[in-house]
Order: C-alpha cells, then sequence, then structure tokens
C-alpha cells in the first residue's frame, strides 16, 4: 500500500462499536423518549418554542467569549519552514540534453510552482511550456509505484511486487550469468546532459567489460553533428545565438519551436523584434521550408520548399553568396526559387558575420554541411559570433545503434537494460524485433510504459525533481540537480543511484567507499567548488560558472563533397514527422496540461492528425475529420484530415508522441508515428502511400469559433476594402517604425474627443472611477510573442485551472485563462501570421458587471475585474456579454474528477498536491477568468509595505505569464506611474487597444507586430 493510499483510504471512527459495525454502534442523537426537542410530528406552543430559542441564544452568546486562560499550543515546527510561506530551491531539469534551469516554490514541503532560475545565464529566470508542464508529470499517478518482477511478455500484467534491493539483485545475477557464459550486457540510456552521470557509466563500463551503455535517443537526427564532425571535428550541433545575427536564414530549422533550447532562442529571437524609432533594431528572418512551423509563422519572408529540394537550395544559397564574395561555387543547386535566393543571399552578404544560416539536424549531412559553409564564408563562427558554443551530448548516436543492431543480431547480448527509455514504444520495427529477442529484458522507468510490460522486472525511477545529480549547459554552466521533495513513491531511485546500486550488485568491489549518488557528485563537485561554502554556494544559486566551452577552428570546406545527400523521394505523397509542440515525443503524453495546450499553428489538441494544403485534400477528394491512412513500406497509421494554410502540395505532416497503449490519461489518443520511421532516422521526409478510410474523426480545436474578426457577419474577401472589418490585430512595417509612424485609431464613433491624442477619452453618461494608486493594467507585445505556449502552461499551472478532455473541447468548453489567438494574413498558400494573446481585459467600462444579477464579478479600487466564486450561481449572463469571449464556464466538476477512477469511484491520488494553495480551487457551476494572479499582487503590496514602500515599485510585481515568457512580450505594473514600463508601452508608436471602439475600456493594450519587409508588400487582411 503506497503513502497516498495508507493516508487517504483510512476513516475515522469514534468507538469500537463503530470501528467493528456492530448494530449498538448506531445510535439515535437523543436517546428513546426524549421529547424536549421540537418535530414537526410533535407541535409545540409559542411560550416553549420562545424559551427555547431563548436558551440557545444564550448558550451561543457564552460560546462566543474568549477563554479565561491563555491556550498554549504543542507545535512540532520546521525551523526553515513558516506555515503559509513559500520556501525557493534551485534545480535543474534536463529536457533530452538540454539543461534547463529552475527555481521552485515549494510550499510545506511541495513543489508547487517552476520558474527559471533568473540568476542563470542561459534562461535568465524564463521557461518554456515543457519545464512547467514537469510538475504535473512530477505528481502523476500513473508512475510506478512499486517494483514488480516475475512478469512475463505473454500476461504484460503478471508478475508480483518486490523491493528495489531484490530486484537489483536479480538483474546482477543475470549480468554476472551471462558474462560467465560469454554473453553481454547493454543498458540503453536515454540522452541527458550530466557529467557525473556520465563519469559513473564510464567508471561501470571500463571496470565490466562486459557491459556497454547504449544513448538510444527517441528521436534520431544526426544531420548536424555528422556534418559538423567532419567540417571542424566537433561530434556535436552548434546552439547559434541569434541575437547576435542581423539576419537570419532557416532552412526547416524550427529553432523556435520543437528545438530543445527553443526556450533560450526565443529569448535570443526576440531582443531584436522589438523596435522603436528610439531603439530602430530589428533582425529579418528568412524561413524556407514545406509545413508550416512554429518559425515560420514569425518569418518576416517565407518560402515554400519542396522536400526533394532542400540539398539543392542550400547549394544555390552558397553559390550566389560565393558568387558575390568572388570565390568558387559548387556544382548543382535548385533554380526554381531564385528569386528569393538571390535576395536572401544580398541581405547575407550585406550583413556578414552578423548574419546566420540554420539548417535542420533532419535533413542530410550534406545539408547541413554546405549550410555551415555558409556560415564559415560569411564570418559567422568563432568567439563572440553566432556559432561559437556545442551542445553538450549531442554527438550523432546512429553509428552506436547500429553496432547495437549488430551486436544483437550476432547473439552475444544476453541481457538488456531499458534505462528509462521506451524502446518498445519509440524504436523501429527492426530494433524493436532485435531487442524482443533477447532472453533478459529488465525497465528501470518513470512509467509502466510499453516498454517495462515487455519486461520480467520494473523498478521505479525517481522524477528529476527527486533526484540529487548535475547538468551542463552549452556555455559551460555546470547546474546542480538537488530533491525538492522525498519520492513520492517507495523505493524509486535516481538514475545515478540506480546505476550506481546496480554496478555494486554486479562487482561488490566496485564503489565500495561511495553510498549514493549524492556523495558521487559531491565528490566531483567539491573539485569545482573547493570547500563546503562553495558547495552551499552553489546549491544556492544553483549552478557554476568555471567549466570551459568548445573551441571552433575553421571548416573543413573540402569535406562535404564526402557527406551524405539526401535520398529522393519518388512517391506522389511525401509524409513529413516532427516532434509535437505538446507531446514532444510522447513524454507527455500522460500529462493533461500538454494534452490539451492547443498546438500554435492549427490550435488542435488531444491527438496528432494529418495536415495538408487545401489543393492536397482536393485531390484525394477528403475534407476536414476525415480518416486517411498513411502508409510508409509496411507500416500505416490511420490520422483524421486537417486542411492548413501555407503547406506544400503533396505534403502530409503528422507529429510524434501519440498513439500510446499505457497512461490512463493519453492512452489510446491519435496514432503512433513512430511506426512511420525508418532505421536511420525518426524524423524527416518519408515517401507515402495515402488512401481514404471512409471514416470520420471529429478533431478537437480550441479556435474554430470567437470568430469576431469580420463586422456585422460578413465573410472574408481577400480583395475586399479592408474597412469592412474589424482590425483586431494590427501590424507595420519596420520602415514605418523608423519613420515613427504611430498605429492609427479605430473607427471614429460618437463622442470622440480631440483626434491625434494618444489616449482618446469618449463622452460617457458615467463619470468613471480615479483611481488612487495603484492601476494595474498590462502590454502585450504581438512582435516579440512567438506563441510558444509558455504563458498558457504557467498560468494553468499557477491559478489552478482545470484541464476537461477531448468531449469537453469538442463543445467548446475549454478552461484556459489565456487563449492565443492566431490571425493569418494574404493568400492562403502562404500567409503571415499573427498571434495575439487574449486574456481577460479588466474593463474600466466592463459589460460583464453590468449583468450579473448577485454581483459575482465586481470592480476593485484597483482597477481588477474580480470573481467572487461564492457568490456565483452560474447565470453566464457575464460571458454572453464579454466582447473578448475570456470567461470560462465550470460546466462539470473537474476537480472532482481528477481523483475519480473510470468507473467513477474515489481514487485518491498524489494529482491533489499540484494544486496551488494561494488560489482557490473552483467548483462545478462557477464562472472564471483571468485575475492579474491577484495573490501575487497581494503578496507584492505585503513585501512593499514591509519594506516601506506606499507602493509597489515597478518591477516587483511579476504575473505567472509574465515570468515565464521567454520572449520578454508580457508587461505589467501600475499605469497610475508615469514611469513604470507598462505605462511607457501604453504610451508607444506601436500600442493599440482591441475593440477600441466598444468603449470598454481595457485595461489590456498590445503593441503592433513589426515585419521587417519592404512597405511596397501591400498589407491584406487579417483572417
Amino acid at each position: 500500500m503506497s503513502k497516498y493510499e495508507s493516508s487517504q483510504t483510512q476513516t475515522y471512527w469514534k468507538n469500537l462499536n463503530d470501528l467493528s459495525g456492530s448494530p449498538e454502534g448506531v445510535q439515535e442523537e437523543f436517546a428513546p423518549g426524549y421529547d424536549a426537542v421540537p418535530t414537526f410530528e410533535s407541535p409545540i406552543s409559542r411560550r416553549s418554542f420562545m424559551a427555547i430559542l431563548s436558551a440557545s441564544m444564550a448558550v451561543t452568546a457564552a460560546a462566543c467569549r474568549r477563554p479565561d486562560h491563555r491556550l498554549v499550543p504543542a507545535v512540532k515546527g520546521v525551523e526553515y519552514i513558516t506555515p503559509g510561506l513559500p520556501n525557493y530551491y534551485t534545480t535543474v531539469f534536463m529536457h533530452k540534453n538540454a539543461a534547463q534551469p529552475i527555481l521552485m516554490k515549494v510550499r510545506e514541503g511541495r513543489p508547487v510552482k517552476v520558474e527559471g532560475n533568473d540568476m542563470h545565464p542561459v534562461v535568465r529566470g524564463k521557461s518554456g511550456a515543457y519545464t512547467q508542464a514537469e510538475l504535473m508529470n512530477l505528481y502523476d499517478p500513473d508512475r510506478i509505484r512499486q517494483t514488480v518482477v516475475g512478469r512475463n511478455s505473454s500476461d504484460k500484467k503478471s508478475g508480483g511486487f518486490s523491493t528495489p534491493s531484490n530486484a537489483i539483485t536479480m538483474i546482477a545475477k543475470a549480468i554476472n550469468e551471462a558474462k560467465d557464459s560469454g554473453k553481454e550486457t547493454r543498458v540503453l540510456m536515454a540522452e541527458h546532459c550530466s557529467p557525473s552521470l556520465d563519469a559513473l557509466i564510464k567508471e561501470v563500463e571500463t571496470n565490466n567489460p562486459s557491459v556497454k551503455f547504449v544513448t538510444v535517443p527517441s528521436i534520431v537526427a544526426d544531420g548536424a553533428s555528422i556534418a559538423n564532425s567532419a567540417l571542424f571535428g566537433i561530434d556535436g550541433e552548434f546552439v547559434p545565438d541569434v541575437s547576435a545575427a542581423d539576419v537570419i536564414v532557416s532552412i526547416d530549422n524550427d529553432f523556435l519551436g520543437t528545438d530543445k533550447n527553443s526556450v533560450y532562442h526565443t529569448a535570443k529571437f526576440a531582443s531584436k523584434r522589438r523596435p522603436s524609432k528610439d531603439n530602430p533594431v530589428m533582425s529579418k528572418v528568412y524561413v524556407a521550408e514545406s509545413t508550416y512551423s512554429l518559425t515560420g509563422s514569425n518569418a518576416d519572408i517565407r518560402v515554400k520548399v519542396s522536400p526533394n529540394d532542400y540539398d539543392g537550395f542550400v547549394v544555390a544559397l552558397y553559390n550566389a553568396i560565393a558568387s558575390a564574395k568572388g570565390m568558387a561555387t559548387m556544382s548543382g543547386g535548385a533554380g526554381k526559387y531564385n528569386a528569393h535566393i538571390q535576395k536572401c543571399a544580398h541581405d547575407l552578404v550585406a550583413a556578414g558575420d552578423k548574419s546566420c544560416v540554420l539548417v535542420g539536424p533532419h535533413l542530410s549531412p550534406f545539408a547541413n554541411g554546405v549550410g555551415m559553409a555558409i556560415n564559415s564564408m560569411l564570418g559567422s563562427i568563432g568567439e563572440g559570433k553566432v556559432f561559437k558554443n556545442v551542445l553538450p551530448m549531442s554527438n550523432a548516436k546512429g553509428n552506436g545503434i547500429d553496432t547495437l543492431r549488430n551486436d544483437l543480431r550476432s547473439g552475444k547480448v544476453d541481457v538488456v537494460l531499458f534505462c528509462d527509455t521506451n524502446a518498445e514504444y519509440n524504436a523501429d520495427s527492426d530494433l524493436k524485433n532485435l531487442l524482443s529477442s533477447v532472453k533478459n529484458r529488465f525497465a528501470y522507468s518513470l512509467y509502466d510504459d510499453e516498454t517495462a510490460n515487455i519486461c520480467s522486472i520494473a523498478i521505479p525511477a525517481a522524477h528529476q525533481f527527486e533526484s540529487w545529480s548535475d547538468a551542463i549547459s552549452f556555455d559551460g554552466t555546470l547546474s546542480i540537480q538537488q530533491p525538492l521533495i522525498l519520492p513520492l513513491n517507495e523505493g524509486s531511485l535516481s538514475t545515478g543511484d540506480f546505476v550506481l546500486t546496480l554496478a555494486k550488485a554486479v562487482n561488490p568491489a566496485m564503489f565500495a567507499e561511495v553510498p549514493n549518488f549524492f556523495t558521487y557528485v559531491k565528490t566531483r563537485w567539491m573539485q569545482v567548488v573547493g570547500d563546503d561554502k562553495g558547495w552551499e554556494k552553489a546549491l544556492r544559486e544553483g549552478f557554476v560558472t568555471s567549466i570551459s566551452t568548445t573551441s571552433v577552428g575553421s571548416a573543413n570546406t573540402g569535406a562535404i563533397n564526402g557527406l551524405k545527400k539526401a535520398d529522393a523521394i519518388n512517391s506522389k505523397y511525401v509524409v513529413c514527422i516532427t516532434p509535437s509542440y505538446g507531446v514532444y515525443d510522447g513524454a507527455y503524453t500522460n500529462n493533461p496540461w500538454m494534452l490539451e495546450c492547443p498546438d500554435p499553428i492549427t490550435k488542435h489538441v488531444w491527438e496528432n492528425v494529418a495536415l495538408m494544403s487545401k489543393k492536397t485534400a482536393e485531390g484525394l477528394n477528403v475534407v476536414d475529420n476525415r480518416v486517411i491512412n498513411v502508409k510508409v513500406g509496411a507500416a500505416s497509421i490511420d490520422l483524421p484530415v486537417m486542411i492548413q494554410p501555407g503547406m506544400e502540395d503533396g505534403l502530409i505532416a503528422t507529429t510524434l508522441g501519440w498513439g500510446r497503449y499505457t497512461g490512463n490519461i493519453g492512452k489510446e489518443y491519435g496514432s503512433n508515428a513512430y511506426k512511420l520511421s525508418k532505421t536511420a532516422q525518426s524524423v524527416g521526409y518519408f515517401g507515402a502511400e495515402i488512401t481514404d478510410t471512409g471514416n470520420k474523426n471529429v478533431v478537437a480545436r480550441t479556435q474554430g469559433y470567437f470568430h469576431y474578426q469580420h463586422a456585422k457577419g460578413t465573410e472574408w474577401d481577400p480583395n475586399a476594402d479592408e474597412s469592412k472589418y474589424r482590425d483586431i490585430v494590427r501590424d507595420m512595417t519596420f520602415a514605418d517604425v523608423q519613420k515613427g509612424n504611430v498605429i492609427k485609431k479605430q473607427e471614429e464613433f460618437a463622442g470622440k474627443e480631440a483626434e491625434g491624442k494618444k489616449h482618446i477619452i469618449p463622452l460617457d453618461l458615467n463619470q468613471g472611477y480615479k483611481y488612487k494608486g495603484h492601476k494595474w493594467g498590462m502590454v502585450i507585445d504581438t512582435s516579440s510573442c512567438t506563441g510558444c505556449n509558455a504563458c498558457v502552461i504557467a498560468c494553468q499551472s499557477e491559478n489552478n485551472i482545470s484541464t476537461v478532455g477531448k468531449e469537453q473541447v469538442i463543445r467548446g468548453r475549454e478552461m484556459h485563462w489565456i487563449r492565443l489567438d492566431r490571425y493569418y494574413k494574404g493568400e492562403p498558400e502562404n500567409p503571415q501570421t499573427v498571434v495575439e494573446a487574449m486574456i481577460c481585459q479588466h474593463c474600466e467600462n466592463a459589460p460583464c458587471e453590468n449583468v450579473c444579477p448577485v454581483a459575482a464579478t465586481t470592480h476593485s479600487p484597483e482597477g481588477l475585474n474580480e470573481m467572487t466564486y461564492n457568490r456565483c450561481v452560474g447565470t453566464r449572463y457575464c460571458l454572453n456579454n464579454c466582447p473578448y469571449k475570456v470567461r470560462r464556464f465550470n460546466f462539470l466538476d473537474y476537480r472532482e474528477n481528477m481523483y475519480r477512477d473510470k468507473m467513477g469511484n474515489a481514487n485518491p491520488s498524489p494529482l491533489q498536491y499540484v494544486f496551488n494553495p494561494e488560489v482557490t480551487v473552483r467548483m462545478r457551476g462557477v464562472m472564471e477568468k483571468c485575475t492579474f494572479c491577484v495573490q501575487r499582487i497581494n503578496e507584492a503590496k505585503y513585501h512593499a509595505k514591509d519594506n516601506g514602500h506606499a507602493r509597489v515599485p515597478d518591477g516587483d510585481l511579476v504575473t505567472a505569464c509574465q515570468q515565464a515568457c521567454p520572449a520578454d512580450a508580457i508587461y505589467f505594473g501600475n499605469t497610475n506611474d508615469p514611469e513604470s514600463k507598462v505605462s511607457k508601452m501604453m504610451n508607444s508608436q506601436r500600442s493599440f487597444l482591441v475593440l477600441e471602439e466598444l468603449n470598454v475600456r481595457p485595461s489590456v493594450g498590445y503593441l503592433a507586430k513589426v515585419r521587417n519587409i519592404e512597405n511596397e508588400h501591400k498589407a491584406e487582411h487579417h483572417g
């Protein structure tokens, strides 16, 4: 029985009869014959009633008195914990081999909120959606709770419970027996960036020649590592600093989206995407791609490229630059993109070493090699340039996996240990068949996943938030990983402790003086920090910066011809497989936050789909929600169709991470695209056969309604006069900003005063409220916002926002307080995109407040549109009267449903600990919406008062969305302070209010999207 079951399934009892359930334990509160209590069956006189009433009032009055004696409680407190006040601890989360330093908020011993470490030079306090969502993974009730032994492959759920020490002893015995019989052991590892774990593994391999560790990543894409090894002698991937580039060319490289360092890239990218007349600095971004990616949606100029043309496109770009510089060219090149390539080459040459070309690592080694040769020719490689850092442990993994295949085929491997890897789910069919033939299979895993189900032993892994370890960032910064809570599941071990304990069980003479992995890590760290004071400082700050980075020499361009080119795809249709923006590689498929986090482009949730252009759909004679069969080789999967603007014709795009058959939350949603992968790589482009199944699967989308961009119900006509449409979003060119042009105000309306003033106050019957002290407001910059969803998950974690499931989303009942509205501009074949974060606008003249019959929504003296949950009776009048459609209604009791199994029975689980105790958990029948993080506002005011400030100093208060946002696209503060950042942004030349003509006076402003394009490009309608 786990600690959760033992503490929550037991009931309280009053006496032994009650405990035993005997009839004697069931008695009436008053004994038979006691008739002094009036009942409806025995009426009493008025005199008796008044007597009883007077007596009850006297008793009540007596009960209200203070006790005569002082009460002294018996308190057993923890000296570093003050109930009600949070503690903060640093740690690091490893997203594969990318370090994400963290500052964790802990309440009464349990982690409740993830933030980026604001002192760390890489993240600088920012975090992404995946990092934020790890809190839900920590408390996931579907984690392995106890060690399972004796399971067989024919009955995946068979076996019994044991202890980790017994299981490790059994594994060690199998390893030694294999060694004695001349056989070997292979340990399959997931990607990581821990120097201490890497050192431990090397020691184990040195002392046990029959044991080999093989890194088997869930996503295999070695093109960049192979090319860098040939050109620079560096077997790894560069991490570019795009803030050092004035011109960025991305060739099918989604560095803002699915890249493991997307938080860092987003911050650097956005730093040069918020120009003003006083600071006229802005990068120019070209994107060449076949799908419509998050990076492509943020491009200034986007070019659609056929999957067969990437090698030729990169060569043509190289030749254009080489010709401009008077250097030798290469043979080949795709001529049909010449106009775009010439323009792109011109801008790259003009920018010189302040430019870069980024090629997707899933493309061929040849394309990656030519791309890095272009960067070398431009001078953008080296210290102080765009390319100076290399991602740790990003070496090519393909050769090691090929060696593993050969060893498995030869029969020399008798034991396979899966160390937090799920090869049964994400490996290609050839490797899965080879692994299933091994006699002894054991698993160490966070979940009882597909791989654990085929292993005879499954040992529970500790979450990274429960573990000691370390991680190194690409800039050489070394971070410490410390546990923030004791392991929730009894007997779970960190990866380092598991490897160390197993090594000692195999060979007791090894690590005799090392009791645990904490000791191993600290011993190594003491060589860096020096003494205990240095160690404590490292724990407090979370990192040290004494590790040197890799030096980069000049490129050996002569090695390019030896690199492998992409195989030609001769089929009519091509399938593109990428990681998911929601569940990534499947690591978050059981995480409801990420399952219901809308795709930043398509806005669909809860499954993967087949994205295609309208022309492709017409050729297949299919429409949205029609199920097609996608076949690559002998493998096939079924996917629902979704027509997506900007797609290359003949291309079908889908994502990894779906189609699981384990985990109570995410199993059976979507299809497993890993089945379509080839042995060389799991992402990229593959020839496919497409057939229509005739079935239908309705896809849940969060943006398929709220279509208020068209005035009076008119349909979008690209050739129509733009004045017919409401300007929900605005954009302007970089040239407009440099000239000092300002965004035009909304259309004329009655009572409009003083045209030309920045804040136009229309005539109103209401005199308005004069805010004294604080007046809270927010500004969102649509130019630097990339639509990464970090704010959405941060808000959900901070404010205890429920997930509702696919069926409820289809009904339009999603609960997110932040809605990232995506608008297209231009022709559907290749549109431009604007993302506008829509939240409660906290209107000064709020329509919702006027219609609530019970005053559940009111206005505060500081400008907040507040919700009083216990007053709300669920009329939903406020929702209907909100022009921004940002209010959310609890149609069901989503909170209680979290604790119930599929039969509706109570099912206590660790999920109850994920709630932020500072925010009320709402119930069925209650309306909710953005509160501007009122709990943080109150905390900031308390701190300001303690420090002797009458007002909260600007910058001391940040909302959850603002704190997480890697792009720094959100400004929040006191608009009554003219020197505050938010006030200055409100008066920016790019500022505007959404639906300003309605005169609701929103407290949320927006800054127009800026595009670095020529002014002669005709602006078109946002649709």
